[in-house]
């Protein structure tokens, strides 16, 4: 399942949040060698439990990345965080 989010690099915590009903992922990571990428994968596949890859926008704050498992639990657990956020 792909989807589209946000990233925040820089920031002061690793975290996702679901604002305006866009998904954004903030890392502590600087955008420099991929070491921002490679943290927004691995905060998303520890905070989703799903295995993550980026599709398009490795140089911008705006990605696709593709989530890999069942769509209805991808879905379930991107809802979840939406729960927690808000």
């Amino acid at each position: 399942m792909r989807i589209d989010i946000g990233v925040k690099p820089k920031a002061r915590e690793n975290c996702i949040s679901i604002s305006k009903g866009k998904i954004l992922v903030s890392v502590s990571e600087a955008p420099e060698k991929g070491k921002a990428n490679a943290a927004v994968l691995k905060l998303i596949r520890k905070e989703l439990g799903f295995e993550a890859r980026l599709v398009r926008g490795a140089s911008c704050r705006n990605k696709t990345i593709e989530l890999y498992g069942n769509e209805k639990q991808i879905a379930e657990a991107i809802g979840a965080l939406g729960k927690k956020v808000d």
